[in-house]
C-alpha cells in the first residue's frame, strides 16, 4: 500500500506544478489575447471536446485490468494509433458544421481541423501512459504532463506574444499532446510488436464504447451553457463566461481529474481483497474532496480578485 501512497504523493505534487503552469500561462495569454479570441476557440472546442471524450479510447482503463498478455499490448497500440486518426478525420469533417452551427465560418472550422491534430498523439500516447499507471509509476507520468503542460505553455506565450491571437491557443492544445506522446514512451520499456491474436477487439471496443457514452453524457451537461451563450451572444461573450467557467472547474480539473488513473489502477490491484479495496476507496475520495472543495471555496469568496489576478483589468 505504502508504495502506491507514495505515487499518490508525487501525482499531487506534480499537480501542484501544473496547476502554476496553467494559472500563469493563463494570466499572461490573457494579456495577449483578446475576449474574442478565446471565444472562437471555445466555439471550436465546443465540438473538440466533445471528441475528448473518446480520445485515449479505453485504453488506460483496459491497461488496468489484472491479466495483460502482449498480444493484447499490441492491440491497445494499434487501437490507438487508428482511432487517434479516425478522431482527428472525424474532427476535420465535423469542422464545417460546426462553424455554421455557430454562424462563424470563416474562422472556426480551421481551428478545430487544426486542434483535432492532437487526437492523433494522444491516441499513440495512451497506451505509454497507461502502462506508466500500470506499473505503479503514475507519480512519472503526472510528472511527464506537468512538462508537456509547461513545453507547450511557452510555445503559446511566444506564438501570442508575436501576434499569432487564437493560434497560440491551438498550439496549446496540440503541442502538450505531442511532448507527452514522446516523453511517455521514451520512459516506457515495453514495445509493440506485430502480434495482435490474443487482442480480444470486441472486448476492448466494449471497454472504449462504454467509457466513451459515459464521458459524453457527462461533457453534455457541462457545456450545454457554453454552446447555447456561443451560438446566441456571439464569440465576445462566449470568451468572457468561458473563461470564468474554466476558472471554476480549475478545482475538479487539477484535484480530481487527474488522479482517476491512479485510483484505478489502486482499486485493480486490491479486487481480491474487500477490505484493502474499501478502505483505499475512502481514503482516496476523503483526500479528493478536502483538495477540490477547498478550491471551490477560494472561487466562491474572491472571484474578483482571482479575476484581476488571473486575466488583468480588462476581464473585469
Amino acid at each position: 500500500m505504502s508504495s502506491h501512497f507514495r505515487a499518490g504523493r508525487t501525482i499531487f505534487v506534480a499537480q501542484g506544478v501544473r496547476l502554476i503552469v496553467r494559472l500563469g500561462s493563463a494570466a499572461v495569454l490573457a494579456r495577449l489575447l483578446t475576449p474574442t479570441d478565446y471565444g472562437l476557440q471555445g466555439m471550436a472546442a465546443a465540438m473538440f471536446g466533445l471528441l475528448s471524450m473518446a480520445r485515449d479510447l479505453g485504453i488506460i482503463t483496459a491497461l488496468q485490468q489484472p491479466e495483460l498478455s502482449p498480444q493484447k499490448f499490441n492491440a491497445l497500440c494499434r487501437l490507438g494509433i487508428g482511432g487517434g486518426f479516425a478522431l482527428a478525420l472525424l474532427g476535420a469533417a465535423l469542422a464545417w458544421p460546426t462553424g455554421w452551427f455557430f454562424g462563424e465560418l470563416a474562422m472556426v472550422p480551421w481551428i478545430l481541423a487544426a486542434m483535432s491534430t492532437a487526437f492523433v498523439f494522444t491516441g499513440a500516447g495512451a497506451p505509454a501512459v497507461g502502462l506508466l499507471y500500470r506499473e505503479n509509476k503514475g507519480g512519472l507520468a503526472a510528472l511527464l504532463e506537468a512538462i508537456a503542460m509547461a513545453a507547450a505553455a511557452i510555445v503559446a506565450i511566444v506564438a501570442a506574444r508575436f501576434g499569432a491571437g487564437v493560434w497560440a491557443l491551438v498550439l496549446l492544445s496540440v503541442i502538450q499532446e505531442l511532448v507527452l506522446c514522446a516523453l511517455a514512451w521514451i520512459t516506457v520499456s515495453a514495445r509493440p510488436h506485430g502480434d495482435v491474436s490474443g487482442g480480444n477487439w470486441r472486448q476492448l471496443a466494449a471497454c472504449g464504447t462504454n467509457l466513451t457514452g459515459y464521458n459524453i453524457a457527462g461533457y453534455a451537461m457541462r457545456t450545454l451553457d457554453q454552446v447555447t451563450i456561443g451560438v446566441s451572444a456571439g464569440p465576445a461573450a462566449l470568451g468572457l463566461y468561458a473563461r470564468g467557467a474554466q476558472i471554476a472547474a480549475l478545482p475538479v480539473q487539477f484535484g480530481i481529474g487527474p488522479f482517476n488513473p491512479w485510483i484505478l489502477a489502486t482499486l485493480a490491484s486490491r479486487t481480491e481483497s474487500p477490505t484493502a479495496y474499501t478502505a483505499f476507496f475512502r481514503t482516496a475520495l476523503n483526500s479528493l474532496l478536502h483538495v477540490s472543495l477547498a478550491g471551490a471555496a477560494l472561487c466562491l469568496a474572491v472571484p474578483d480578485r482571482m479575476l484581476w489576478f488571473l486575466f488583468g483589468e480588462a476581464w473585469l
